[in-house]
């Protein structure tokens, strides 16, 4: 099961996005997993199978795009994470354009 999973980012020829899954280590909680695929593939593959991956780093050895989807995704995660709906983004005004024309 899958709560949330962000848009994707591009990294060199991989492409990147987070996703909101249960937790295997706390059950009935969730937590974030970030996943990776070769352009043109079909199949995601887990963080962990990343070259670089390294548990024991601050970064976990994961591409700096991580670090950009959770920024550019962080309330929708957050929300998420605490069992919220993810929220919608704000609607522009219908009547902007003409306003401005005023």
């Amino acid at each position: 099961m899958t709560y949330y999973t962000s848009p994707t980012l591009p990294y060199q020829q991989t492409q990147w996005r987070v996703s909101v899954i249960p937790s295997t280590l706390f059950a009935g909680q969730r937590t974030t997993e970030y996943q990776w695929r070769n352009k043109g593939q079909a199949a995601w593959r887990p963080h962990h199978d990343w070259a670089t991956w390294d548990g024991n780093e601050y970064d976990g050895g994961l591409p700096p795009v991580c670090l950009k989807l959770f920024t550019k995704y962080e309330s929708e995660i957050k929300a998420v994470l605490a069992g919220l709906p993810v929220p919608l983004p704000a609607q522009p005004s219908l009547f902007a354009s003409q306003q401005q024309g005023d």
